[in-house]
């Protein structure tokens, strides 16, 4: 009976917390570039049971006291490209990302939402500078284009290239909110992603998948909440009634 106490207790913590990972990804499918988040679910390790007697110790089995959240996971399936027509916006074709210098080092986002500021950088939307390979891109105003390879023109002539980097394991990439990812390790360049001007990367949400999940955790979530009702009600009449019979 206890087990089953522990197993739908930890069964409703789990389904909270997919309901908070869906609803994250739901308030972010327009998101430019965002990308979706799922909870790894795993099992508390097993209890060993022992009996002790006049004999000794001995091992009679194990016991599973239900499940936990075990970690997020990011999906980084590329989401679909939306033109802007503005020239400051871009969207990556491959598994690239740019990078963006911050004061606690290199940053690395799918987000092309860029702008200029007054003296004729290029900045991401949280005001960091992008990368080139000369450093920071310097355009002068709207007046430039980019072509697929990501070479930049300026009045008729190349003057830098984005940098585009890429990660041999994804899941060395952290999440730092505004589409900015850290890394545990160093990357390498890209060369076969290619740069879309005037278009901006949207979302990898899928929306009717997220409600669909979030019904079904609904329903998982109510159902543990019912059996731990139904056990705290055979404890409750074990504990004051039982008794009562001796």
């Amino acid at each position: 009976m206890i087990r089953g106490f522990y197993n739908a207790a930890t069964g409703m913590l789990v389904q909270r917390c997919r309901m908070d990972v869906i609803t994250n990804n739901l308030v972010n499918a327009e998101t430019t570039a965002y990308k979706a988040d799922s909870l790894v679910q795993g099992v508390f390790s097993d209890m060993v049971l022992k009996r002790i007697n006049g004999y000794g110790i001995r091992t009679i089995g194990t016991l599973s006291i239900g499940t936990k959240a075990d970690g997020i996971v990011t999906s980084f399936a590329q989401g679909n490209p939306e033109q802007t027509g503005r020239a400051c916006d871009f969207a990556l074709n491959g598994d690239g990302f740019f990078v963006v210098s911050t004061p606690d080092g290199n940053r690395y986002t799918r987000n092309g939402g860029f702008s200029v500021t007054s003296d004729g950088y290029l900045i991401n939307a949280d005001g960091y500078y992008v990368q080139g390979q000369n450093g920071r891109i310097h355009v002068g105003g709207d007046g430039f284009s980019v072509d697929q390879q990501g070479n930049i023109t300026v009045n008729g002539t190349i003057t830098d290239k984005f940098r585009i980097v890429r990660f041999a394991d994804l899941n060395a990439l952290t999440k730092e909110g505004g589409s900015l990812f850290s890394s545990s390790e160093a990357p390498a360049a890209d060369t076969q992603t290619t740069v879309s001007q005037g278009y901006l990367e949207s979302s990898n949400v899928d929306i009717s998948g997220e409600l669909t999940d979030m019904m079904a955790v609904t329903n998982m979530y109510s159902s543990n909440q019912r059996v731990l009702k139904m056990i705290d009600g055979t404890i409750d009449k074990a504990v004051n009634e039982v008794g009562r019979v001796f």
